[in-house]
């Protein structure tokens, strides 16, 4: 089943519940309540948290403010106009404007009872908390499978980036081109990011951040790995050296995993940069602009490795 399907069911039921809430309490424009209710619904848990809060603040300045410009000003549309613009600014001012519709609804059923009553104003007061309650609730015990979902991605990505360093010493050893895999492979691990992290929002009662800390962590890399891509990519003439990062790549695949494996690995990359070093120097050009490239290469990996050690020093 698809987000926005399940988001459907809470809206239905967000409705239902805050309108027999309301009913049940005799409030008046019970029906405000379910509308109020499905408003507050959004995509993710955190959402529904975040913009509930700022809709319960800005509903409360909308009532007592509206309540002093009917009062004083008298219970007419005109007011209601002038009233808006004025309500709109403290909203923006108060970066709290995801409640602006909802809370002029309130408003408006201030002016349509036509006079001053604390009855009316309670029960304004009343929808608004009911709606939001309502949606929170809801929010809070819909069944969700985040953290299984979280836990594939990871894996996806483990396989993704293994699939991206096989590429680069694909394109190393010269063997085809594979540049519609890479960029579609980039495409798809940018999108998966963007899931994890709607994802991730659906969990709010874990303090535990690693899942989606290892995911970021691992897309980070892919930044590295697209450099390794185009540096590898740039060599012109084969060179002995790239062979033996081709080599080195290889046997990195297997270590991709949740276990500190890059440590170990970045002790070996060390040893292969000193074996570089006591080689002879390049003996023309295009030899000196392959070793180059092949350097940076290497501090690229260096930075890949880095981004998973630490990960592993914070977590």
């Amino acid at each position: 089943m698809k987000r926005w399907h399940h988001m459907a069911i809470q809206m239905t039921l967000a409705n239902i519940i805050a309108i027999s809430i309301a009913y049940t309490l005799s409030l008046s424009n019970p029906i405000t309540a379910g509308i109020l209710a499905v408003l507050s619904i959004q995509l993710t848990k955190t959402d529904t948290v975040y913009i509930a809060l700022k809709r319960l603040l800005d509903a409360v300045i909308a009532i007592l403010l509206g309540t002093l410009f009917f009062y004083f000003f008298g219970y007419t549309t005109l007011i209601f106009i002038l009233f808006t613009p004025i309500f709109i600014a403290v909203s923006h001012s108060l970066k709290i404007e995801a409640g602006i519709v909802p809370s002029l609804v309130l408003a408006s059923q201030l002016l349509i009872h036509g006079t001053f009553s604390f009855s009316v104003i309670l029960n304004s007061f009343t929808l608004i908390f009911i709606a939001i309650l309502v949606a929170l609730t809801i929010q809070a015990f819909y069944p969700t499978k985040s953290s299984k979902i979280l836990a594939s991605y990871t894996n996806q990505f483990d396989n993704a980036i293994q699939t991206f360093i096989e590429l680069i010493v694909s394109n190393l050893r010269k063997k085809d081109d594979s540049d519609a895999t890479y960029q579609n492979l980039f495409m798809t691990l940018k999108r998966l990011l963007k899931k994890a992290e709607t994802i991730d929002k659906d969990i709010i009662f874990s303090k535990d951040k690693r899942p989606i800390a290892y995911i970021k962590m691992r897309y980070a890399q892919t930044q590295h790995l697209k450099r390794m891509y185009k540096l590898s990519s740039a060599i012109q003439a084969p060179h002995e050296h790239q062979f033996m990062i081709a080599d080195y790549l290889e046997a990195l695949i297997s270590d991709i995993g949740e276990q500190d494996k890059a440590t170990p690995q970045k002790e070996k990359l060390t040893k292969l940069l000193e074996t570089y070093r006591t080689k002879p120097l390049p003996k023309n050009r295009q030899d000196f602009e392959t070793r180059a490239i092949l350097y940076q290469m290497i501090f690229e990996i260096e930075s890949f490795l880095n981004e998973k050690i630490q990960y592993h020093q914070t977590y």
